[in-house]
């Protein structure tokens, strides 16, 4: 288990920071991100309740993104505090450590939401169906996971089905969850209709695969029971949590 290190600006401001994410190879034999992602790309939101994310037109067609622990949650109990993300490489492997919920490091890595135009770096477009997305806000060298299905159906994608080999339906949540090995989601909650919905209690993820009608993509949920988790689809304008898994040449 080890971290990657990315210089990023500080939203709303010019200041650049480093920003470290825990990174470990997990049984799917793929290196993944086992934080959430905090980069700062497009408009940055603070008031989720504005018009601004509510806006079809602009939701769809511009970058939105929000850090979780900005906006007071309609639905739920606060979990995430601080800046979204690790600032030193000690922070993040502390997440590895903790709950993936509740302690200080995984509080310090709640990442921020994006919509899935700003997840995708402008590629995820409002017509885009039944395909993958080519672009992401990931680090150089990595890129946003796939669902590799459609409506159910298999698109060939055996190469880049990283959310599909990770995860078996109905299964519980639990074996990627408490140890230092583990895929260790977060409670970030979602931005759903101008607001900042179910942090505490559930945890969303994209896919970079869209689905039909063309407002929809893919993303993988659960909640605090960590037996509840669905790869399922939902409007590309929503805010949700970003991970991030490494190129295979």
């Amino acid at each position: 288990v080890s971290a990657v290190k990315e210089n990023d600006l500080i939203p709303g401001t010019t200041t650049y920071v480093d920003k470290y994410y825990a990174i470990a190879k997990l049984a799917d034999n793929r290196c993944w991100m086992i934080s959430n992602y905090a980069k700062a790309s497009g408009i940055y939101i603070t008031d989720v309740t504005s018009t601004t994310w509510g806006n079809a037109d602009n939701a769809f067609n511009n970058a939105l993104f929000t850090d979780p622990a900005v906006a007071t949650p309609i639905n739920g109990t606060r979990t995430c505090t601080g800046v979204g993300y690790a600032a030193t490489i000690d922070d993040a492997i502390t997440f590895l450590a903790d709950s993936g919920s509740k302690t200080a490091g995984s509080i310090h890595n709640c990442g921020y939401l994006y919509n899935w135009y700003g997840a995708t770096d402008g590629t995820g477009l409002k017509n885009l169906t039944t395909t993958i997305a080519t672009g992401s806000i990931c680090p150089t060298g990595w890129h946003l996971p796939s669902y590799g299905k459609v409506d159910s159906a298999p698109l060939g994608w055996a190469s880049n089905n990283e959310f599909g080999d990770l995860y078996a339906p109905n299964a519980s949540f639990a074996r990627f969850v408490g140890t230092s090995s583990a895929w260790r989601g977060v409670h970030a909650g979602r931005v759903q209709i101008s607001q900042l919905n179910n942090q505490n209690t559930h945890g969303y993820y994209w896919t970079s695969s869209a689905n039909t009608p063309a407002n929809y993509a893919f993303h993988l949920y659960f909640t605090t029971a960590l037996a509840i988790t669905n790869l399922t689809y939902d409007y590309k304008w929503e805010g949700k949590s970003v991970r991030c898994v490494l190129n295979v040449d």
